[in-house]
């Protein structure tokens, strides 16, 4: 494996003060989305469909110091 291959060997970029937009961020991929993003100091705004799980990842993200701008209960699919 070449370095360029390796994540480690990559730059981190310095999110601090960007804000990004996270759908799916709940659960699974797009929550480890947004934490990752928000370690990197990016203000986080999650959107998912089911409010519950929407209010439990805000509150995990909260208790880990990363809270997120903001929540929005939404359905992103495409009719």
């Amino acid at each position: 494996m070449s370095s360029c291959d390796d994540p480690a060997a990559r730059p981190r970029t310095d999110l601090t003060d960007r804000v990004v937009l996270v759908t799916g961020g709940s659960a699974g991929v797009g929550y480890a989305t947004a934490r990752r993003l928000a370690e990197r100091g990016a203000n986080v705004v999650i959107t998912a469909r089911e409010t519950p799980r929407l209010d439990s990842a805000c509150t995990s993200l909260a208790a880990a110091g990363q809270r997120p701008v903001g929540s929005i209960a939404a359905d992103s699919r495409v009719a």
